[in-house]
């Protein structure tokens, strides 16, 4: 089933904490990025709805997306916006990571479970992202 959404999407920078989706997608397997890549275009296309996915969980009425594959896994936030009277869709990401190197950062630390990924890392960029 084709949309009618336009997306749009962005990755979580915070240059005052040294942080950066960008810099994290880099430690990505290239499989993984195919991966991805092809999510990402079948969402651009229409041919998934954001909104229909199955959240990991939700920030201010908005889906988080978690995709895995093997250790690897990337987090997005859907974001339902309008511009000109057209509905969109901003894809928001937010992290990506590898589960079994952890993560230590200047906005937290992840020790690979979900949990403490949630409320360590993702919740507090999508309050520093959304609240700017």
């Amino acid at each position: 089933m084709v949309n009618d959404h336009r997306i749009e999407c962005v990755s979580f920078e915070e240059p005052l904490f040294g942080i950066s989706v960008q810099t994290e997608i880099r430690v990505l397997s290239k499989a993984f990025m195919r991966v991805m890549l092809g999510h990402m275009t079948k969402l651009d296309r229409g041919e998934i709805d954001p909104f229909q996915l199955q959240p990991w969980r939700q920030y201010e009425e908005m889906p988080v997306i978690l995709v895995p594959l093997n250790d690897e896994l990337m987090i997005y936030v859907v974001e339902p916006t309008e511009t000109n009277s057209e509905e969109t869709t901003k894809i928001n990401v937010m992290f990506a990571g590898v589960r079994s190197q952890g993560y230590q950062g200047l906005d937290g630390t992840w020790d690979g479970s979900d949990e403490s990924l949630w409320r360590d890392i993702v919740a507090i960029r999508c309050d520093l992202h959304f609240r700017n």
